[in-house]
């Protein structure tokens, strides 16, 4: 048995999601640091509420990101295909039809 190719199956969207956690984490941060100096006045309690949930959606962000596909795959499926039949005289005689 080789493990390399099982190994590959999965590598390639852990390692997208870690580079995509890389620009979510610093979009997160910016928000945290935002609504931190809104509540730059609350008490240090609330703030550090504040940080755990922006930790917590940190820690959630890659799960979200390996699932969100597979989300949309399984609810966006195509359709059967229709074939239109194309008239052979539509190419030869386009003015008949007028």
């Amino acid at each position: 048995m080789e493990w390399g190719a099982e190994l590959s199956s999965w590598m390639t969207p852990v390692g997208w999601a870690l580079v995509h956690l890389l620009w979510q984490g610093v979009l997160l941060g910016a928000m945290v640091g935002v609504i931190l100096w809104i509540y730059r006045d609350c008490s240090a309690a609330v703030r550090s509420r504040i940080c755990t949930v922006g930790l917590a959606v940190l820690i959630l962000l890659p799960i979200g990101t390996l699932a969100l596909p597979e989300m949309l795959k399984a609810r966006v499926s195509p359709g059967p295909r229709v074939q239109i039949p194309i008239s052979k005289d539509w190419e030869t005689e386009p003015a008949a039809r007028v």
